[in-house]
């Protein structure tokens, strides 16, 4: 019995994702379809991607993935900054299907108000990115330690400089010619 009570549990997981997803994923993506022109609908995908695409890959990095602690928590950071960006971009497609059916215009500074949150939503990407492949380096960096490079000659380990002390039982006599 137990099986078949994890079978039931495990497909309404399913289910309940799937709606989730769907519900949500609609109204983020009509958000970004109202966003640009016909001619330009592919920012409409592209900002889809910021958003649901990304809650989704950034938790599957967070389980599977095989990268460091570090990267773990990056993922797992990013996997709730594109969970609020989903649930923004989806109240804002919602407000603005409703707004919308309703004749109601927003203003200026509601539209500024979104894209400026969009721009966030953006950057804090481009950030997780640049710390997901560049975190050891960019300790490194501050800390004064080399990093391995791909670049073999960069990587032997150079002499040191030290001064060279020469002892006088170490050097032949010397004598002087007149």
């Amino acid at each position: 019995m137990t099986d078949f009570k994890g079978f039931i549990s495990g497909l309404f997981k399913v289910l309940i994702a799937a709606l989730v997803i769907a519900f949500i994923g609609i109204h983020s993506y009509n958000f970004f379809d109202f966003t640009f022109s016909d001619e330009l609908q592919y920012f409409a995908w592209l900002g889809f991607g910021l958003t649901s695409v990304s809650v989704i890959g950034y938790m599957i990095i967070f389980k599977w993935g095989d990268g460091s602690e570090v990267q773990r928590g990056i993922a797992f950071i990013m996997m709730i900054v594109a969970l609020i960006g989903e649930m923004f971009t989806a109240g804002f497609g919602m407000q603005l299907e409703s707004m919308n059916n309703a004749g109601i215009v927003l203003s200026k500074q509601e539209y500024q108000v979104m894209v400026y949150f969009v721009q966030g939503l953006g950057f804090l990407h481009g950030i997780a990115l640049i710390l997901y492949f560049s975190f050891d380096d960019i300790t490194a960096l501050f800390s004064g330690q080399r990093v391995p490079t791909k670049n073999k000659a960069a990587n032997k380990k150079q002499p040191a400089n030290k001064p060279a002390r020469v002892l006088a039982s170490d050097t032949q006599k010397q004598s002087l010619k007149k």
